[in-house]
C-alpha cells in the first residue's frame, strides 16, 4: 500500500466528512481490475433483488486526487473521469488516468461511459447558458470520435445534467433541468434521435433532486446521493413501470456523487472537501 505525503491528516477528519465509520484507510493504486477487493473471497457480488438495497462497508480506498464524476464499464475494464476542473480522463485496461487529447477543447460537465465502453454521453457548456448533450464513439483505432448532438425534446437550461446511461442499442438516462425547476426527466435513445419517457414530479420521485440520478446498465436500478444525506435508491419490475418512493442506503458515503458498478460490487464516490476519488466494497 502506498500512502500519499499529506494524506492522513486530511483524511483524519473523514468520518466527518463522507459519513462513514472508517476502520482502515488505504491509498490505493489507481487501477481498474476485476478482483479490486479487500480479499480474493470477497467475489463474485451481485446487486440486490427488487425491494432491496446495495451495503457497502465502512472501509474505503482512495483511487486518484483532482477527479470526479466517475463512470466505468461493466468489465471494469475501462473508466472516464473529469478531472483538473473540467477535463476528461480515462483509464484503460488498469492503467493511471490520462487526459484524453482528442477531447481536450471540449468542456464537459458530466461524462458518462456508456455500459460496453465504446460510447461516452457529455453535458458540455458552449456558452455561460448554453449547454448540449454530446454523444461520442471509440473508433477502431482506440481514439474518441463526434457522433451527434442529443435532442431530448425539451428546452435545456443554464444548468444541465445527466446520469449513468443502460445499455445499448436503445439507452436511457435521467435529465434534470433548471429551465424546468429541476423537473427529473427519463429519455430514450437510439441511433438517431431521443425522446422523454416520462416526466418525473417531486411527489413522483419521492424526493427533490439537483444533479441527475444514475440508472443501473439494465435501467431497472436508479440511485442519488444528496449531500450530507444517506443514498436514495428505486427499483422497478420493467422498463415499462416508474420509479416508486426511494429507500435509503446508510451505509453508502454522504458526498453527494456517487457511481454504483454493474455488479454492484463496488460504489465509486467524490469528496469536494478532499478532492478525492475514492471507492468501498459492498458487504
Amino acid at each position: 500500500m502506498r500512502h500519499a505525503a499529506g494524506l492522513v491528516l486530511a483524511l483524519a477528519a473523514c468520518n466527518q466528512v463522507l459519513g462513514v465509520s472508517a476502520t482502515r484507510r488505504i491509498d490505493a493504486a489507481p487501477l481498474i481490475d476485476a478482483q479490486l477487493f479487500d480479499s480474493p473471497a470477497d467475489a463474485p457480488f451481485t446487486c440486490p433483488g427488487p425491494g432491496g438495497t446495495p451495503q457497502f462497508k465502512q472501509v474505503y480506498h482512495q483511487v486518484v486526487s483532482g477527479c470526479a464524476n466517475y463512470t466505468e464499464s461493466e468489465n471494469h475494464q475501462r473508466a472516464i473521469s473529469l478531472c483538473q476542473g473540467t477535463n476528461l480522463y480515462e483509464s484503460d485496461q488498469g492503467q493511471a488516468f490520462q487526459p484524453i487529447a482528442e477531447l481536450a477543447s471540449v468542456t464537459a460537465i458530466d461524462p458518462r461511459l456508456a455500459p460496453e465502453g465504446d460510447e461516452l454521453f457529455v453535458v458540455v457548456q458552449a456558452a455561460p447558458s448554453s449547454f448540449s448533450i454530446e454523444a461520442y464513439h471509440r473508433d477502431t483505432t482506440g481514439h474518441w470520435q463526434h457522433d451527434f448532438t442529443v435532442m431530448t425534446g425539451v428546452t435545456l437550461g443554464n444548468d444541465v445534467h445527466i446520469g449513468a446511461v443502460t445499455r445499448g442499442p436503445t439507452r436511457r438516462m435521467m435529465l434534470s433541468n433548471y429551465t424546468a425547476l429541476y423537473t427529473l426527466y427519463e429519455i430514450e435513445l437510439d441511433a438517431t434521435s431521443a425522446h422523454v419517457v416520462h416526466q418525473y414530479t417531486m411527489a413522483e420521485i419521492g424526493t427533490y433532486v439537483d444533479y441527475a440520478p444514475y440508472l443501473s446498465p439494465d435501467g431497472l436500478r436508479l440511485y442519488y446521493s444528496p449531500t450530507s444525506q444517506s443514498m436514495l435508491y428505486w427499483d422497478r419490475p420493467d422498463l415499462g413501470s416508474l420509479f416508486g418512493s426511494p429507500r435509503p442506503v446508510p451505509t453508502a458515503p454522504q458526498v453527494g456523487e456517487s457511481f454504483i458498478t454493474a455488479d454492484c460490487a463496488q460504489l465509486y464516490a467524490y469528496s469536494v472537501d478532499l478532492r478525492t476519488l475514492f471507492w468501498v466494497q459492498q458487504l
